[in-house]
């Protein structure tokens, strides 16, 4: 019995135990009941911002650029001598017009054979004319007298046939009619040979008067070039001979300057030459041309060429049959196709001809020229540095502004080569662009936009071109539109949806001249 209840408390109590517990906890454990706390209402973030706006006027494009001549015309020596004079002592340095004399090769031998080859042209051209007026005109009168008479004969032996079948006349009459007409038609056909003998003499002096006639031109323009003459306008910028000097045909002399335009070296990124080929003016723009003073030295600049006697027959030609035949070497060339002249393939290697301002600035102005994009300075990207070499032309480098004012004649007169200046443009792409301050973009590319109600949204941009404060996103895959705010002060803890007061919204520009203002990076 006692074994029995000794086994049921060891059970029991600590069933018992555990149960107790349990009720204490029930009473003592149990938190109280609590009323749910009321949450205060966040309260809006004061904030500054700015106007998104559409960049209609295009992205800025702003390299740096070194001004190179536009061309080096070597002037070499045309005949052999020495130099007997220097018109105004040229030197490195001076500036001379187009045709200017700028010195002269001994004219004496050159004098010698124009005077001689006028001699032989004027001999060849009397030989021809004689030929020509007198023998040919002689033989072509005789000629009509032959025929004359052969009618005559042919006349009489009709007659005298008439009478011998009459029995009028006798058989020696009728032979000797018949004898008469022979050494008639003997003698016009003697007269027609003649003449064909005659007119291949004309034609050979009229060939020995062309020859002639090339030989002087050539002698009198050697005599003409014993002056060597400026081809343009430009600048000395190297001398190789002085006076009493002997020089060979071919030698250099001189090296002139082009100075009616001039050209600007620079180079682009790929990024920069993408949209430079995407601007929508590049196939609308027509460059303008040069109206710098000073042409190029023209045919008619030096004394022309003078001929004793007008043959114009000699030299224009003589209109005989076969002159208008195809000319054998281009009709050869037209039959092989050597070259494929597909006139589409030529775009691909030109530069979109896009207006550009180039300044250099010194002594706190800036001088402004106008010029537009040239060419490829070559073809390709270069290997080291990656960038697209490009030529800019500016035609009127005499022309020029001061401080975006008319030239007040002080400064620079025109660009000059070794000049280190900047090359701006406007580039308008045929896709929308927004721009907003680069303070407004943050890590990530994240612009913190300001929706309806007052609230924050964050929203991700592409930045496609960067300027100085300034940044440009395409419109098409942004969420932003012309007109919307966007945070540019600073906020601590941003989330979508936080509630914002606008203290301030300025455009653009202004917020550029606060923050320039302030210190503070735009």
């Amino acid at each position: 019995m006692n074994k029995w209840v000794t086994e049921s408390a060891r059970v029991v109590a600590p069933i018992a135990v555990i149960g107790l517990g349990i009720a204490v906890f029930q009473v003592v454990g149990s938190p109280p009941e609590t009323k749910p706390r009321e949450v205060a209402e966040e309260q809006p973030q004061p904030v500054e911002t700015v106007i998104v706006e559409s960049a209609e006027t295009g992205i800025t494009l702003d390299v740096d650029g070194l001004v190179v001549p536009f061309r080096d015309v070597v002037i070499g020596a045309d005949v052999t001598g020495r130099v007997t004079e220097k018109y105004g002592d040229w030197k490195a340095g001076a500036f001379v017009d187009a045709s200017t004399p700028l010195l002269k090769i001994d004219e004496a031998v050159y004098r010698i054979e124009r005077d001689a080859a006028e001699v032989e042209w004027r001999r060849a051209e009397l030989d021809y004319k004689e030929a020509l007026e007198t023998e040919l005109q002689n033989i072509e009168a005789v000629e009509q007298d032959a025929k004359r008479r052969l009618e005559l004969a042919e006349s009489e032996r009709r007659r005298t046939e008439k009478l011998y079948r009459e029995g009028i006349a006798t058989k020696g009459s009728l032979d000797a009619a018949e004898q008469t007409v022979l050494e008639a038609r003997t003698r016009l056909t003697d007269l027609a040979n003649q003449r064909r003998l005659n007119e291949n003499k004309v034609a050979r002096l009229k060939f020995a008067a062309k020859i002639a006639l090339a030989k002087y031109a050539n002698a009198y323009k050697d005599w003409q070039r014993s002056i060597v003459r400026a081809p343009c306008c430009g600048v000395i910028v190297e001398d190789n001979v002085e006076r009493d000097g002997f020089v060979q045909r071919g030698a250099k002399l001189l090296v002139l300057e082009d100075t009616r335009r001039v050209e600007v070296k620079c180079s682009l990124t790929l990024d920069e030459m993408a949209w430079l080929w995407r601007d929508v003016r590049a196939a609308d723009v027509v460059p303008p041309e040069s109206d710098s003073p000073g042409a190029e030295a023209t045919e008619g600049d030096a004394p022309p060429l003078k001929l004793p006697t007008p043959i114009a027959e000699l030299v224009e030609g003589d209109g005989e049959e076969g002159d208008d035949e195809p000319d054998v070497v281009e009709q050869y060339f037209a039959e092989q196709p050597f070259v494929d002249t597909d006139p589409t393939d030529d775009a691909a290697y030109k530069l979109p001809p896009v207006p550009v301002v180039v300044s250099f600035s010194v002594a706190g102005r800036t001088y402004e020229w106008d010029g537009f994009f040239k060419r490829y300075d070559g073809l390709g990207v270069d290997e080291r540095s990656r960038t697209v070499p490009c030529r800019i032309e500016v035609p009127n480098p005499r022309k020029y502004r001061v401080d975006g004012q008319p030239s007040d004649g002080t400064g620079p007169r025109a660009l000059l080569r070794g000049m280190f200046v900047q090359v701006q443009t406007k580039l308008r792409p045929k896709s929308e662009l927004l721009r907003l301050p680069e303070r407004a973009v943050r890590p990530g590319n994240e612009v913190w936009l300001v929706k309806e109600g007052s609230t924050l949204d964050v929203v991700p941009v592409e930045v496609v071109w960067r300027e100085p404060g300034l940044v440009y996103v395409t419109a098409d895959k942004s969420p932003l539109r012309s007109g919307d705010d966007v945070v540019v002060s600073p906020l601590p803890d941003a989330r979508p949806g936080m509630p914002l007061e606008i203290e301030s919204s300025s455009r653009i520009g202004e917020s550029l001249q606060t923050a320039r203002a302030e210190g503070v990076k735009p």
